[in-house]
């Protein structure tokens, strides 16, 4: 039963991404900046994948681990520069909001050690994701000739 809402978690949250909305918000960054911001939203999904399979495994010590790698201090070892002053306020929140929840998550198996509590709060947190790609799309700014 756990892993069959897991899997329809995953397939939810896949299923969002795969449909862009026409009225989606464009934010324009660099080609690095944009390909900093997808190595950035690769590493938590690569690090939600493995807190899901550290429940499965009913494994709180790998959640806590996972989770804290993706919390508030994986935006201390981003150079900000002017990136951060080209996203909007709200993609900035969201993006808060996410490394905010991991850190819950990480506190939270560790104190509480519940899998059923942290797919709860993984849930909630991968829907500031699905929300954020449904809102955004990153595009390359056009450089002038």
């Amino acid at each position: 039963m756990r892993r069959i809402l897991v899997l329809s978690l995953m397939a939810a949250s896949l299923s969002a991404h795969a449909r862009e909305p026409a009225n989606s918000r464009v934010v324009e960054l660099s080609e690095g900046e944009r390909a900093h911001l997808k190595q950035e939203m690769r590493a938590l999904l690569t690090g939600a994948q493995a807190i899901l399979d550290a429940l499965a495994r009913r494994d709180m010590r790998g959640v806590t681990r996972h989770a804290g790698k993706l919390g508030s201090s994986m935006t201390r070892q981003v150079e900000r520069g002017n990136f951060c002053n080209r996203l909007p306020v709200d993609f900035l929140l969201t993006g808060q909001s996410v490394h905010q929840g991991f850190d819950r998550i990480a506190r939270d198996a560790r104190a509480i050690g519940r899998p059923s509590h942290t797919l709860n709060q993984l849930a909630a947190t991968l829907n500031h994701c699905v929300r954020c790609h449904a809102t955004y799309r990153v595009s390359v700014r056009r450089e002038s000739p």
